[in-house]
């Protein structure tokens, strides 16, 4: 499971109520054909089979119950491949 994380700040010092969060697959890590993951709305996300040999990106928009912040995208991350945890 990833876990997304970022710093709320707004300017008028209203408390955060609504941020929106997305998940998104890309080819490389400079997110070349990068998609949101349908249903990866959440501040975590389990990776999926359909995950392997892609890069996962975080993107944050902060919103104080009325007014939309700017959304921010993390980097992307991995290379996401199999790893054998067995004896």
């Amino acid at each position: 499971m990833l876990a997304g994380d970022y710093t709320y700040a707004d300017a008028d010092s209203d408390d955060e109520s609504g941020t929106t969060f997305k998940w998104y697959r890309a080819t490389d890590s400079s997110g070349t054909g990068a998609a949101a993951i349908s249903g990866a709305e959440e501040i975590n996300y389990t990776l999926t089979s359909d995950d392997l040999g892609k890069y996962i990106c975080f993107e944050v928009t902060p919103k104080d119950g009325t007014d939309n912040g700017t959304a921010v995208k993390s980097s992307y991350t991995g290379l996401v491949g199999n790893y054998y945890t067995g004896n």
